[in-house]
């Protein structure tokens, strides 16, 4: 089960966490994403970042921290170089034992720090897709996608897909990438499908066609974190743009993981029995 920022937020500031906690360790393996992980180091006040970390210590028990999105796909592609299996039942491109110590012993300013350069990336997100906008809505020869299903049969008729895919895979270390190479390893790796329906086509329909409906536009880092729902059954989220952005990749990528919103693994968990004292 995959945990977002503002779901370890939610466990933090819950009056019943510990029980919580300690249920949802019992009964889940817990992946925390590495960019879940950047934006609690990006919490400005040195308390509540312990705090926050300290909340992130007890489900990771049992857990891991995930690669950054970048590592992880190399680790993939590396995998796939050697001829090893990359089917997310057999390969997890995952990190264990997090140093808690050296990140709750870290400089009081490594807050502010990271935390501008989150900004920083977030802001480049968004004028990508700014600058893009205007060229989109008035692309010669087509009209505007009715619905994201729509953009997305356009993507993978096009070339959209499939040049952004080839430079990731070369970017991750690819041997030989050929347009064969790159397709097949597309084909085994969910992880990569979902890379690219939540950075290109979610974000691109929801900013330039949108019209009505619920809003998908999640920032950067909820975005990202789309590579590991091959990895978890589950991923929780209180924040309702990524929830609906997630769902749309999970959906798009043919990835059978519920997202599901902080409140709907309350009530699963509190039907999960206590064990006896």
């Amino acid at each position: 089960m995959g945990l977002d920022t503002s779901a370890i937020d939610g466990f933090a500031d819950a009056k019943d966490a510990p029980s919580l906690l300690e249920r949802l360790n019992r009964n889940w393996r817990v992946i925390i994403p590495f960019e879940a992980a950047d934006e609690i180091l990006a919490t400005p006040d040195p308390a509540r970042r312990v705090f926050l970390l300290d909340i992130v210590r007890k489900p990771l028990a049992a857990g891991h921290i995930a690669l950054p999105a970048a590592e992880g796909l190399k680790a993939l592609v590396g995998r796939f170089n050697s001829g090893g299996s990359i089917d997310p039942k057999r390969f997890r491109p995952l990190v264990s034992k997090p140093d808690f110590d050296g990140l709750l012993s870290a400089s009081p300013g490594i807050g502010a720090a990271q935390l501008h350069r989150n900004q920083e990336e977030e802001r480049n997100f968004r004028q990508i897709f700014q600058d893009a906008a205007p060229k989109l809505k008035s692309a010669p020869g087509q009209s505007p996608p009715a619905n994201l299903d729509e953009l997305a049969k356009r993507h993978r008729r096009g070339r959209v897909l499939d040049s952004f895919s080839a430079e990731l895979c070369k970017r991750a270390g690819m041997l030989d990438p050929t347009p064969r190479r790159i397709a097949d390893f597309r084909k085994k790796c969910p992880a990569l499908e979902a890379i690219l329906f939540a950075l290109i086509t979610v974000p691109e329909f929801d900013r330039a066609f949108r019209k009505s409906g619920a809003s998908a536009r999640a920032g950067r880092n909820d975005s990202i974190m789309a590579w590991l729902l091959p990895y978890c059954d589950a991923f929780v989220t209180r924040d309702e743009r990524q929830r609906i952005c997630l769902t749309e990749v999970a959906r798009l990528a043919r990835v059978k993981t519920k997202i599901l919103s902080l409140d709907e693994l309350a009530a699963r968990l509190s039907s999960v029995r206590a064990p006896p004292q």
